[in-house]
Parts: C-alpha cells; structure tokens; sequence
C-alpha cells in the first residue's frame, strides 16, 4: 500500500499477460478499401538489413507487395541477386507514401510501370549521409563480373515525387534515367542535379524520337510524360495535361491529370474520396446550426494515410474525435473492445515490465496500471540506494 501510494500508480501484479502485438510491416496486413477496391499495404522499415536466405527474403517480399495498389510506406526492394525471379507482383502499384529503396536488385526490369506518385512522407538515410533525404535511392544493381544487373526501372506513369531527393548509384547497366526530367517531376527543392552513375555512355538505346529525349526506354510507350516544364504560364502553381492556358488540372491533383475536374487526377496531393480529390476527407459528424447540436454524418469518413475510408483496418484504432485511423490512442483516450479510442475513466492503462524496483528506478513506474510479470519491492526502494 505503502508502495503504490509512493510510485503513483495503481498496480496489478499479473504472473502472465497475453499482448497484442501488431506488427505493421507484416504481409498479411492489407486492407481493402471497399469503396474503390484498392489493396493497401504496409510498407517496411528495414533498409539493408537482411534476416533469410536469398530465397526466403524474395518471399517475403512477394508475399508483403504482391495485389498491392497502395504502399502506406516505404516501398524497399533488396538482395534480389538471382536474375530470374519474377517481379510482376509489383506491377500494380500505384503509390508509395514512403521512400522507393532498389538496392542489389539484378533483374534486368523492375515492373513498377503503374507507379504514379512517391510521397517521401519518410526519406531514405543513407549510412554516409546520416540525415534522410532520399524518396528514390538506387544503388548497386549490377555484377560486372557476370554481366548481370538492373537495365530498366520501368517507371513510365510515375508523374510526381512530392518530397525527397533522388540518386542512382553504382548501376553498370541501368540506362535512360540519364534522359529524364527530374526538375519536372519533383516538387520540393533540389540542392542541385541528381547522382546518376549508371551504364557506359554510348551502350544504352537512344529515345524514341517521339519522346524529344526524355524516357524511361527505347520505345514510343516509355517517353515521360512531362506535366509541369510544358505548361502555360497559368498553371505553373499545379501541372497540366496539355501547352494550352485552359489545360490546367485541378489544384488538388498530383502526378498530373487527363482534364480539369478534381475527378480527373491520376494522383491526389492531400486525400482521395472515392475517385475525388479533397483537402480533408468528409468530417464523422456535422454542425446542425438551427439545432445547436453534433448530427452523424452519414458521408463522414476515416482518414487513412492518403484516403478516406469508411472503415479503418483491423491493425489500426479509430479516432472519432479526429476522424482518423491510428496506431495507438491520444493521451487521456484508451481503445475499447471495438477499436475505438474512449476516454479513460481515472488512469490510463498502461503496461510496465515488472523487475527489482529500487529508489533509482522507481519513477519507471509511474501510472503503471498493468505489470508484465512480476515485481520485486526491496527495503532499499524506501531506505535509500545503495550501491
């Protein structure tokens, strides 16, 4: 009693807790929008680091992206060092919140020819530089010594990079990134001209002519499309689909569009309703200004990283207060046993890992209201410590 009064906490002392423990970067975490039928998938934090064999890490990538339309986060492809695995499960997506990582690839194509938009809500650190900057990173594709390696990105939708720098690294033969436009697809502020290090001069294919020099390969369906650099003077805010004044698209859309309406987007800047690009997804509830009073909003739905949803996925809580899908609840909120986050009656559970507690270490476990484990309250938590 003595204790708890001293610590501030209230503690159950439990012999064995079952946890719930969700980890994001697992594959069988997806989700399917009901709404659009887009499959979301988690992304994955891991930069180099390898935990299988060869064999084993290509199926986990496979099974981690594979049907996958939307990347909520960072997209890393590495240690593909046989040549003849098949990459078509990534051949559907379409967004990447996070960073691109291509690292010991040697798959001469990389099939992301449906990626339209890379956010780089995160950015690629690398171990040189220290502080993040990369939302594309792609370095030592390529074995000179057996004349194997990544020959094309196949990146010919991708329309915009909204935050991050990018580099080609050590890639002997990847050709034609040399040819694009980097000022035109991304937004935020370069420090100067990419890292290009890639194949010899003179060893890659020209351009289809139709191209005028920018493209990701040879043939007239590999040109770049360039969305801003050929726009009127009046759409320089946004981008176009087209040289004319009148060829604006709409202010909400990213990566370029095929007409004016906020419908016509082939990414979205801020959040994607249904089809519509919006600056905040519709509010859960509504003011009723004659009544005074919060209604439902039957329109109402979640933010999830870049969409609204209807219904947040299993792996995540949901946040009526702000509307929002979230990995854990806001301070003085708790989840209840439909994933909501309610306000807490007096404290906060909070989980604290049991142990000796001494009088060095005994605000580890302020508000503590579950202990894994077990403790152990010595005389000298309250005597005083000695060593």
């Amino acid at each position: 009693m003595y204790a708890s009064a001293k610590v501030g906490c209230i503690i159950v002392i439990i012999a064995v807790v079952n946890l719930l423990f969700i980890e994001e970067t697992d594959a069988e975490n997806v989700f399917e929008n009901g709404v659009e039928g887009d499959i979301v998938c988690p992304g994955t934090n891991k930069k180099l680091s390898r935990k299988a064999g060869e064999r084993d890490h290509y199926e986990l990538l496979r099974k981690q992206f594979e049907n996958c339309t939307f990347v909520n986060g960072n997209l890393e492809l590495t240690f593909v060092e046989n040549a003849n695995w098949d990459l078509s499960f990534l051949q559907n997506i379409r967004e990447v919140t996070g960073y691109v990582l291509i690292v010991f690839v040697f798959t001469e194509h990389i099939p992301l020819n449906n990626l339209q938009i890379i956010r780089g809500q995160t950015l690629y650190s690398h171990p040189d530089d220290g502080v993040g900057k990369y939302s594309l990173y792609v370095a030592k594709n390529g074995d000179v010594g057996s004349n194997v390696g990544l020959r094309s990105l196949g990146l010919e939708k991708l329309g915009e990079i909204l935050n991050g720098e990018v580099a080609f690294i050590n890639n002997p033969y990847l050709c034609h990134v040399d040819t694009i436009a980097w000022d035109d697809l991304i937004t935020g502020p370069m420090r100067g001209p990419p890292q290009i290090d890639i194949a010899a001069p003179g060893s890659c294919a020209a351009c289809h002519p139709d191209c005028n020099g920018h493209c990701w390969g040879p043939r007239k369906t590999q040109c770049q499309s360039l969305t801003k650099l050929n726009c009127a003077e009046q759409c320089r805010r946004g981008r176009c689909y087209g040289p004319n004044a009148l060829d604006c698209c709409h202010q909400s859309c990213a990566a370029g569009c095929s007409g004016p309406l906020d419908t016509d987007c082939y990414a979205c800047r801020n959040f994607n309703n249904s089809g519509t690009c919006v600056d905040k997804c519709p509010p859960l509830e509504i003011y009723i200004p004659n009544e005074f009073k919060l209604s439902s909003n039957p329109y109402g739905k979640y933010t999830y990283g870049s969409t609204c949803i209807n219904e947040c996925p299993a792996h995540l809580l949901k946040d009526r207060s702000h509307g929002a899908c979230v990995r854990e609840c806001s301070p003085g909120y708790m989840a209840d046993d439909g994933n909501f986050c309610v306000s807490c009656i007096g404290p906060c559970p909070k989980a604290c890992d049991g142990g000796e507690v001494t009088a060095a270490n005994i605000e580890q476990f302020r508000d503590c209201t579950v202990i894994n484990g077990v403790i152990n309250i010595l005389d000298k938590a309250f005597k005083g410590y000695v060593e």
